[in-house]
């Protein structure tokens, strides 16, 4: 499964925003969990589906990571991982995330509104 990273959390919670350099990640098939919705049915993995995974291994010559969603870098004393692996929907993404989305999204649809060659 290719990915595409948007953003980052680290174990202090700290928040990165990566969705604008371009990181791809892949995570294997042995490394994928069932897709389970909001409602609690195992579905596909679709295109454009949100999904948190664990950080396997960053190849920083190439720009890519290996992911995980089973949770196999968790320690027996580390706290649970928020939102938890697997299928999310943007109601799960770090606040952070959307803050600079929104304003992203905002500020972008004003420069075109004001754009001449837009209209």
């Amino acid at each position: 499964m290719m990915l595409k990273v948007l953003c980052t959390v680290s174990k202090g919670n700290s928040t990165r925003y990566v969705a604008d350099i371009n990181v791809k990640a892949f995570c294997s098939v042995a490394n994928v969990i069932p897709a389970v919705d909001r409602k609690g049915v195992t579905r596909s993995y679709m295109m454009n589906d949100s999904v948190c995974c664990e950080v396997l291994e960053v190849i920083p010559d190439t720009d890519k990571m290996v992911c995980g969603m089973k949770g196999t870098t968790r320690q027996p004393n580390d706290p649970e991982f928020r939102p938890s692996l697997g299928l999310i929907s943007t109601d799960d993404f770090p606040i952070s995330y959307k803050l600079l989305h929104a304003r992203f999204n905002k500020e972008f649809i004003q420069f075109m509104l004001r754009s001449k060659h837009y209209i």
